[in-house]
């Protein structure tokens, strides 16, 4: 089974990733109730189980989506608001870091859109 990363590449799924997303969450200062690693197998395997069933290659958004749903399905959402707000931030540094190169490259002078135009 593949993944399509955020880069547009493909990879073999993982379910080592998850897991381990999981987890830190789990062990995150900001989780005060922690569930244990059977519970957090449990989660990686349904998530696993899902993705397998669908007839397309999994994006990693869709992944993390599943791994909220399971989260709230078993009865963790204290857990899955840690995950999400994980997600949230890794997200906007994502962006950060775009916008950041973004304005590297106009200030250099080396962004081709901008020297080409006029």
């Amino acid at each position: 089974m593949k993944i399509l990363k955020r880069n547009g590449s493909e990879a073999e799924f993982d379910s080592n990733k998850i897991f381990t997303a999981i987890s830190k969450a789990n062990e995150s200062p900001e989780n005060k109730q922690k569930i244990s690693k059977s519970d957090i197998q449990a989660i990686t395997t349904i998530v696993g189980r899902e993705c397998g069933c669908l007839n397309h290659t999994v994006t990693v958004e869709e992944v993390q989506d599943m791994v909220e749903n399971a989260l709230i399905d078993r009865g963790f959402g204290h857990l899955m608001k840690v995950y999400a707000d994980y997600r949230a931030e890794r997200s906007l540094r994502r962006n950060e870091n775009t916008t950041d190169a973004q304005m590297i490259s106009l200030l250099a002078g080396k962004n081709e859109e901008m020297n080409t135009e006029n």
